[in-house]
């Protein structure tokens, strides 16, 4: 038997999906230590268009390519630590679709060094029963002091 393809719960196109970021998916409660200040995405849905959860896939999309984001020049001389969480959605052909900003610690600081690098990689589909389908991803990109480390080094 093979299984259906087609996503297993699904959105009337036009209204908004309230995402709460997760560090694995927007299916999943948001985690204990998520301040109750974290945001939370209002996305209008592409019309007609409907991605699977990462959840719902045989195999995970990834990019071709490594990314990776170049530290801020602010961040670096202050020696600032931290995160963005991007929402990512990848149509059948691997290419991204949509990409946002979900969270960021500290806010305003590492948003479009995360958005730049991911702008322009390209992505291997997600597939369902063999088939490459569209899906939506949500990754967590860390900016660290390691990183500070290694680039002075160079």
């Amino acid at each position: 038997m093979v299984a259906d393809p087609s996503p297993s719960t699904e959105t009337v196109a036009g209204e908004t999906a309230s995402l709460q970021p997760d560090s694995l998916d927007a299916d999943g409660p948001a985690s204990a230590d998520t301040p109750e200040t974290s945001p939370v995405v209002e996305l209008p849905l592409p019309a007609h268009d409907l991605f699977f959860r990462s959840s719902e896939l045989d195999q995970q999309p990834y990019p071709l390519i490594a990314v990776v984001p170049a530290y801020p020049p602010h961040a670096r001389a202050n020696e600032i630590e931290g995160w963005v969480r991007l929402l990512l959605l990848i149509d059948e052909g691997g290419q991204l679709r949509r990409l946002e900003v979900l969270e960021a610690s500290p806010p305003g600081v590492f948003e479009d060094a995360a958005l730049t690098a991911f702008a322009v990689a390209p992505f291997s589909p997600g597939r369902r029963a063999g088939a490459a389908v569209k899906s939506r991803m949500i990754i967590k990109v860390e900016f660290k002091s390691q990183d500070l480390q290694s680039a002075r080094r160079e």
